[in-house]
This record gives C-alpha cells, structure tokens and sequence, in this order.
C-alpha cells in the first residue's frame, strides 16, 4: 500500500486510443504491475522492459516505483523523464543549475514552501 508508479505517456498513442481506450489502460497495467524482462546487453541478466506499445505507437513509458513517503528527483530531458540516478554527468550538472536557479529566484521573491 502507498506504492506509486511514475510514468509518461506519448500523445500520439492517447490519439489512437480514441476508438479502444482499453489498449491505453491494458498498456499501463503491464508496464507497471506485470512488466515483461528481456535479457541485458551483456547477456548476463534479466531488465525490466519499461515501455509498450499501444496499437503499433511506443507509447507508455514507465520511469519507477515510489512509496508515498519517499522523496525523490527526476528531470525532463532528452524526450525522456529520468530518475537522477540515471542522469549522465551533463544532464546531471544541468539539473543541479536549474535547482540552483529556482533557489535563488524563490530568495530574492522572498518566497518559501508552502507561500
């Protein structure tokens, strides 16, 4: 109980859907409750398949799997949502410059959580 599941969702597959919104939902419930694995690159395990297509268009993306108590960052970037975790040293150092921008705009605005 309390687990959440984050992911994103392409709208050219939501503009298929029209006419069978079921496949959007069959989508999201297998990528996030009952996903496939497919061998690594290196052959040596198992990872999670973390999209599906919905009628020929790659469309739901699943990104993790949070509990209602964690915190947790992620970044928009290269048409993909990212945990941090999985950001490259660039893509990283990016996000902690927008970070930092967004503290000091809240500084100088005097604004604080909850304002």
């Amino acid at each position: 109980m309390g687990q959440k599941h984050i992911l994103w969702v392409i709208e050219d597959g939501i503009s298929r859907t029209k006419e069978k919104p079921e496949a959007l939902g069959e989508a999201v419930l297998k990528v996030c409750l009952n996903p496939d694995f497919a061998p690594t690159p290196d052959g040596q395990g198992l990872e999670r398949v973390w999209w599906r297509s919905v009628l020929g268009v790659s469309c739901v993306n699943w990104v993790d799997d949070v509990h209602q108590s964690d915190i947790r960052l992620y970044l928009w970037g290269g048409n993909c949502l990212r945990p941090i975790r999985k950001l490259d040293d660039e893509d990283l150092e990016q996000a902690a410059a927008l970070l930092q921008e967004e503290i000091e705009r809240r500084a100088k605005e005097g604004k604080r959580q909850g304002d």
